[in-house]
């Protein structure tokens, strides 16, 4: 349907595509004249949609006259919807959404456009994606939409589908009840045959077939949606904020609320709110009969808070794509990633991988240290098993769930594994410079010995010369000697640098010499004093 964007449509121009939903598409189109610029949303819903009539055939067999008759009924369903806008627009409409007009176009042989001119909202969950809802502004939202559904029921209509994505929020802050595609007008034959609604806020009872359509069934689903508000939009019998749920805690969920199981009271709701949630969604013949009641209670339990309980805030912080990043880390990758710098940058640089994905996003206002102290308090977490269901619990008693455990102990082991390796690489390192550093120790020792060697050797030689020259003064003095005894053979005196040298050579034959240059020198003296006695 983008193919009208442009189009002239109820007088106004058709500017774009704002939502879509089960029964159709919204745009938000314009008017411009002498009075100024109005802005309304149109809903288009075509019938039957892009490929639904050739499926619907085939499935009748081809028959053209039972496919027809299929989509004709849910013709009159989108014509009952318009009927119901314009009943109600004649009423006191505060908390309906406004119905302007509508137009029926025919495309095909069996196609049509249906056109719905309304005002222009926004949506509750939009809204609350953009506001920390307060219990005020949740007591509020009960009293709105149990004030519109009170015009349904003094007109015979059952809404049928109270649920979070059928109520809008006008621009003066009131609530509003919209989409009345599966609306029907109160009899005794209504029965659940006809089952309209979301599982989620249906009545047990309804669901199950044993009851007819009444206006209680109404007030249950507004209960439940109270309670999804106050509860940290959780659905009643789901596991307490903030611990996880899974498909299977749905599935659950679903079933006990089915039998009425005892219920716990949402949360965040004060004592009275709560007291008033649970009634409208007790059993049948427990609950609120009449939405008058509903509102009565839900306007005194405001009325007997105080201005602080009301202001406390019952819902989550605002997150949108303007949010700062608190992390510097994360801050220079989302600039990287978006081209506002040149730098390259990589996750692994900043030790992100996808097991800490889930981690980045709970730890995304954290400090550096904040974040640490939280991994070692994760880590020195003692958690005992529930033998009853195989959970984990916390040692309070609280569920958490096993993958998570799986992942933590995953994460423990892959950061064990690159410490010992890194262990094992310094230790080998270490190794190495060992090795080198002996090598180079004991070739400066083998250089050393060479060295000592070398001067013994030249000792050695030294002590030789020292030697040899002894013996030949020793030679020319017992000659000299000799020839001066056959000239005169009267006392002859031995002379004093004889007696020195002689001296000089015993005493450095005694200290460095060998045995036998020894044993000769000692011979040389005894022929010595022989020869001068």
């Amino acid at each position: 349907m983008d193919s009208i964007l442009g189009r002239t449509i109820l007088g106004y121009r058709v500017v774009e595509k704002i939502g879509s939903g089960g029964f159709g598409n919204v745009y938000r189109v314009e008017r411009n004249n002498i009075v100024g610029n109005t802005t309304r949303a149109l809903k288009v819903i075509t019938l039957p949609g892009e490929n639904e009539y050739i499926e619907i055939l085939n499935s009748m067999g081809g028959d053209r006259e039972k496919t027809n008759s299929y989509f004709k009924k849910e013709l009159d369903r989108v014509l009952n919807e318009i009927r119901v806008f314009s009943l109600i627009s004649e009423k006191d409409n505060h908390n309906i959404v406004s119905y302007y007009e509508s137009d029926v176009e025919q495309t095909g042989e069996f196609r049509y456009n249906i056109y719905i001119l309304m005002e222009m909202l926004t949506p509750l969950t939009k809204w609350l994606q953009e506001n920390n809802l307060t219990v005020g502004e949740g007591l509020k939202i009960g009293i709105d939409i149990a004030s519109g559904l009170s015009i349904c029921h003094e007109n015979n209509i059952i809404h049928r589908d109270i649920k979070l994505s059928n109520i809008f929020v006008s621009k003066d802050g009131a609530f509003k009840l919209g989409d009345f595609g599966v609306s029907k007008r109160m009899n005794d034959t209504t029965m659940a045959g006809t089952l309209k609604g979301t599982p989620n806020y249906i009545a047990p009872e309804i669901y199950i077939g044993q009851e007819k359509y009444n206006s209680s069934v109404d007030n249950y689903s507004l209960g439940i949606l109270l309670y999804y508000l106050f509860n940290k939009k959780r659905f009643p019998y789901y596991p307490d904020f903030p611990y996880e749920y899974s498909t299977e805690d749905e599935d659950r969920a679903f079933y006990k609320r089915m039998k009425y199981e005892e219920l716990s009271n949402p949360v965040c709701a004060p004592k009275t709110v709560a007291r008033i949630i649970k009634k409208a969604i007790s059993k049948p013949d427990e609950r609120y009969r009449k939405t008058e009641q509903l509102l009565e209670d839900l306007m005194e339990a405001k009325n007997n808070l105080t201005e602080d309980e009301l202001n406390t805030p019952i819902g989550f912080e605002p997150v949108t794509k303007e949010s700062p990043i608190v992390n510097e880390k994360e801050a220079k990758l989302v600039e990287n990633l978006y081209g506002q710098t040149d730098e390259s940058i990589s996750f692994e640089q900043y030790g992100i991988t996808m097991e800490d994905t889930d981690s980045i996003k709970r730890q995304n206002a954290l400090t550096d240290d904040e974040a640490e102290k939280n991994n070692r308090a994760k880590i020195d977490y003692n958690y005992v098993t529930d033998e009853k269901n195989g959970n984990k619990l916390s040692s309070g008693g609280s569920e958490i769930n096993k993958q998570e455990l799986t992942n933590e102990s995953s994460s423990e082991k892959s950061k064990y594994k690159w410490l010992l390796i890194g262990a094992i690489i310094i230790t080998c390192n270490a190794m190495i410079i060992l090795l080198v550093v002996y090598g180079i120790t004991n070739r400066i020792n083998n250089t050393q010995g060479e060295s000592n060697n070398i001067g013994n050797i030249g000792e050695t030689i030294a002590q030789t010369a020292i030697e040899e020259t002894t013996i030949a003064e020793t030679t020319v003095a017992q000659t000299t000697v000799q020839e001066t005894t056959s000239q005169q053979p009267v006392t002859t005196t031995v002379p004093a640098t004889t007696k020195a040298k002689k001296k000089k050579a015993k005493n450095t034959t005694t200290t460095k010499a060998s045995g036998s240059s020894s044993k000769k020198s000692n011979d040389d003296d005894f022929n010595f004093k022989n020869v001068v006695e």
